[in-house]
């Protein structure tokens, strides 16, 4: 993934109910942060050019009335490149 492009990451969560995702980036919630969005349909959270100062750790959180399970994911990037390393 280069600079100045929309990249996205997912959360591959099921159950039933069907869980609620959330995600966080360095342990708060990214609602309302600039440069990070999640899709209502989907739950992925979008990035928008990604840059250095965007580094950290985001946190997916699938809930459900059954239960809550979380995945970190680093992200990092790097030159032109954006990696996502689970």
């Amino acid at each position: 993934m280069t600079f100045q492009t929309q990249s996205s990451v997912s959360c591959p969560a099921s159950g039933r109910p069907t869980p609620e995702i959330q995600w966080f980036y360095n342990e708060g919630s990214v609602g309302g942060m600039a440069g990070f969005d999640v899709d209502s349909v989907s739950g992925d959270l979008l990035l928008s050019a990604p840059t250095p100062s965007q580094e950290g750790t985001l946190t997916c959180v699938a809930n459900n009335s059954i239960g809550t399970d979380s995945a970190d994911i680093q992200l990092l990037v790097r030159g032109d490149f954006c990696l996502f390393v689970i």
